[in-house]
């Protein structure tokens, strides 16, 4: 079966980032597309590239990140920097998958 095929309007909304955005990255070559007559669309295992995984769940914001553990975002930035918790850059925006958001709160049971 081939893979899912998304718009950009969809891939926004996966990624968390405004449409004009994943314009831009694939402008710039830094996501795969298709040019289908003037419209294109974006192929699951482009965007599974781009975020370095598969699409098996959410993707959050540093923001939602911090909303669900009660902190300030400054310091879920600081988690990253710290490779406490794995997160993709996606231009100049960090996501972080739902699987590696699980994984830092195993690590973090005491």
């Amino acid at each position: 079966m081939p893979s899912r095929i998304y718009t950009i309007g969809e891939a926004a909304q996966i990624l968390k980032v405004h449409r004009t955005y994943v314009a831009s990255l694939i402008a710039d070559k830094k996501l795969a597309a298709l040019k289908i007559g003037r419209f294109y669309r974006i192929r699951q295992n482009a965007l599974e590239k781009l975020i370095g995984g598969k699409l098996d769940g959410a993707i959050f914001t540093i923001e939602d990140i911090a909303e669900l553990l009660q902190v300030h975002r400054s310091y879920v930035a600081k988690l990253i920097s710290d490779k406490r918790i794995k997160a993709v850059k996606i231009g100049k925006f960090y996501r972080v998958r739902e699987k590696d958001f699980e994984d830092f709160l195993r690590k973090s049971e005491v």
